[in-house]
């Protein structure tokens, strides 16, 4: 009677461990977040006057290292971006491969889901801080490459609101604008801050180009759609 008694204390053990583990293991994942999507639409306006749209879907896990867009308009095709290559795919075969600029380390879906695009991730980069401007309720902190690390590349000028980036500007090494970016209409998802509308004006010089770009449906740590955020390069 000891003997049975013992066997099932044991067993019951056993499956309250499996239990306690299958529960953590969710939690556990909440707390770090590792891959964000959402819906999202990109509005460009051209030097050329010319205007285009896209809508899609995009993913992103910071261990498979890879930006996936799935365009649904205005046809359906898959982007895929690395720190190297950037593939466009159209019906499962690769349409073309070219060279990315990218660096996903610094992509805002990384950024956000480090907490670190407060400071667009600078913090972590040779920038240093080279002034701060308190206006109102804003602070601007203007950033520079020390002279060992200076090439082609200007400062950078965030501008913050309660703690969150609400504006970057990127200055060429004449000390030109190139580039604006205003971060709009935060949503916190899951404990990750995210920008749900991001404006761009890009300068070629007394010119400008446009985007627009809106996110919709964020989720964060989702454990569906693993075919998207570990999307596979066909190979022919």
């Amino acid at each position: 009677m000891i003997l049975k008694i013992d066997f099932f204390v044991k067993r019951y053990k056993r499956i309250a461990a499996i239990f306690i583990i299958n529960s953590f293991i969710p939690f556990l994942f909440s707390q770090v977040h590792v891959r964000i999507e959402a819906d999202f639409s990109l509005k460009e306006s051209f030097i050329d006057s010319t205007q285009k749209l896209t809508i899609g879907k995009v993913y992103y896990d910071k261990s498979y290292k890879q930006i996936v867009y799935n365009i649904s308009f205005p046809e359906k095709k898959v982007i895929v971006i690395t720190d190297s290559l950037i593939y466009r795919i159209k019906k499962n075969k690769n349409v073309s491969i070219s060279k990315s600029n990218s660096i996903l380390q610094m992509s805002i879906f990384n950024l956000a889901l480090n907490g670190d695009l407060p400071y667009y991730g600078l913090k972590n980069t040779p920038y240093i801080i080279a002034d701060i401007e308190n206006n109102d309720n804003q602070v601007i902190t203007t950033w520079k490459l020390p002279e060992a690390y200076k090439q082609n590349t200007g400062k950078m000028a965030l501008m913050q609101v309660d703690k969150k980036l609400t504006g970057l500007i990127t200055f060429n090494a004449e000390d030109e604008i190139v580039s604006k970016q205003f971060f709009e209409e935060y949503i916190n998802v899951s404990g990750v801050d995210f920008p749900s509308k991001i404006v761009q004006f890009m300068y070629v010089g007394n010119k400008k180009e446009t985007k627009l770009t809106t996110y919709n449906n964020i989720i964060i740590n989702n454990l569906k759609s693993e075919d998207f955020y570990n999307y596979s390069i066909p190979v022919y």
